[in-house]
């Protein structure tokens, strides 16, 4: 929580938001993270790496032939 700079009522604030669109639970004084998660992540990390294949990063090479 530290490296995000959440206090504990800022965790309850986003796993309250997290629940509002879908992604956690709150059951039997716990939160759960449900499903949609992994399917948000999975979606999420396919994105990022096409965005990844399309850049051009042809400029890499030349960088390395001047050192």
């Amino acid at each position: 929580m530290e490296a995000e700079e959440l206090d504990l009522s800022g965790l309850v604030g986003l796993m309250k938001t997290a629940e509002n669109f879908g992604f956690a639970r709150f059951d039997s004084g716990a939160w759960l993270l449900l499903p949609a998660v992994c399917r948000y992540l999975d979606h999420y990390e396919e994105l990022a790496s096409q965005v990844y294949q399309d850049e051009d990063v042809s400029w890499v090479g030349d960088q390395d032939a001047t050192l």
